[in-house]
């Protein structure tokens, strides 16, 4: 099991939220939402095994990160709580949900689906993994050479979040790129099995702007979570930016 780091906000009384971040996230991509949701949930935000400030593992199967996910729920004494996942957030909360049911009251999916997809992002990450970060010495120069090969601006500033300095100001990755690009197949698996079927309260929300999840992938959903909820939103795949209030207040018309 890898440690997982977390933070938390809101009143322990309300509803418990667990969110898990996307592939190159982390807790801070949510940090905004949290805040402004804090008034009804007690929001736990995780850094899930290889992101962020969570321990890293050579492996990171969708079994090994459901039982990271367990192990955290066993230490904080989470009896019950609703999941939230996004991306390859999403995929993990499937495999939670799947192995752990009576951990998860509801499970909400962003923007995924449980299929397998082609895999994102390997040739940026191929060249990430080979930047020397010891070459450079600010971070304008990082972001210039991050620009070779990822040309939205937004996106660059996503990634950049994961370049830190160490007590040295030397420039080190908050992410184990080596281990996420030796797992672009497994992530891009369907977590599933088939014939696994699901009947707890599951709402999957959608980006109406997003290529991610297709029509034609509803009936797929359902043939794993039968009396799922297939829910459309205005905006792109990262709802909790693109429309965070849209978001935040079909939660509260769910809840």
């Amino acid at each position: 099991m890898a440690k997982l780091f977390f933070q938390v906000y809101g009143d322990p009384k309300l509803p418990r939220l667990v969110i898990l971040h996307g592939l190159l996230g982390s807790h801070r991509n949510w940090l905004t939402f949290a805040k402004e949701i804090s008034n009804r949930y007690q929001v736990y935000l995780l850094d899930l095994r290889n992101h962020g400030s969570s321990e890293f593992s050579s492996t990171m199967t969708y079994e090994e990160m459901s039982g990271d996910i367990e192990k955290f729920a066993q230490i904080e004494n989470l009896k019950t709580f609703d999941l939230m996942g996004h991306s390859m957030g999403g995929k993990v909360a499937m495999r939670f949900a799947s192995d752990h049911p009576h951990f998860v009251n509801r499970l909400l999916i962003i923007d995924i689906a449980p299929k397998i997809y082609k895999p994102h992002y390997y040739k940026m990450i191929q060249f990430l993994n080979g930047l020397n970060l010891s070459d450079f010495n600010h971070r304008k120069q990082l972001e210039d050479s991050i620009s070779e090969i990822v040309e939205d601006w937004a996106f660059r500033q996503f990634l950049m979040t994961n370049i830190k300095r160490n007590k040295k100001s030397e420039f080190y990755w908050s992410i184990n790129l080596p281990a996420v690009l030796s797992h672009m197949d497994s992530i891009s698996e369907n977590p599933l099995e088939f014939g696994e079927i699901y009947k707890g309260s599951t709402f999957f929300i959608i980006g109406s702007n997003s290529e991610f999840v297709k029509s034609s992938d509803h009936k797929q959903i359902h043939l794993f979570y039968p009396f799922a909820k297939i829910l459309s939103i205005q905006g792109g795949h990262n709802l909790h930016i693109e429309n965070k209030t849209g978001l935040m207040e079909l939660l509260d018309e769910l809840h």
